[in-house]
């Protein structure tokens, strides 16, 4: 591979063994978070470091993880990494953009 590359992969998988902490009260100013891309390799990355700054989200910690997908059949795995909820659409098609970002509070767009 390219040099930009594996510089690109080895910043990714020391940011995935040590995250960068999120300010203290970060998390009391979201309650939902909507991520795109969520099914590729940063997408499930951002999930679980997600996941782990935030809390448990799938018992209903202060943060919800909604993963934005493409095929509802890519849930099940990114529910283990912490998204609670998907929405399922195309970044193309605006109606299902706009009622997946119904209800967050940020977004994580990974294109």
């Amino acid at each position: 591979p390219a040099p930009g590359v594996m510089q690109s992969a080895d910043r990714l998988e020391r940011a995935q063994r040590d995250p960068a902490p999120l300010p203290p009260d970060a998390a009391a100013h979201m309650t939902r978070v909507l991520v795109t891309g969520a099914n590729g390799r940063t997408g499930r990355a951002v999930i679980a470091a997600l996941a782990r700054l935030a809390g448990d989200t799938t018992a209903g910690g202060p943060v919800t993880i909604r993963a934005f997908i493409r095929r509802a059949e890519q849930a099940p795995a990114l529910a283990v990494l912490g998204a609670a909820e998907h929405a399922v659409g195309d970044l193309a098609d605006a109606g299902s953009l706009e009622a997946a970002l119904a209800g967050c509070d940020a977004l994580v767009h990974i294109g």
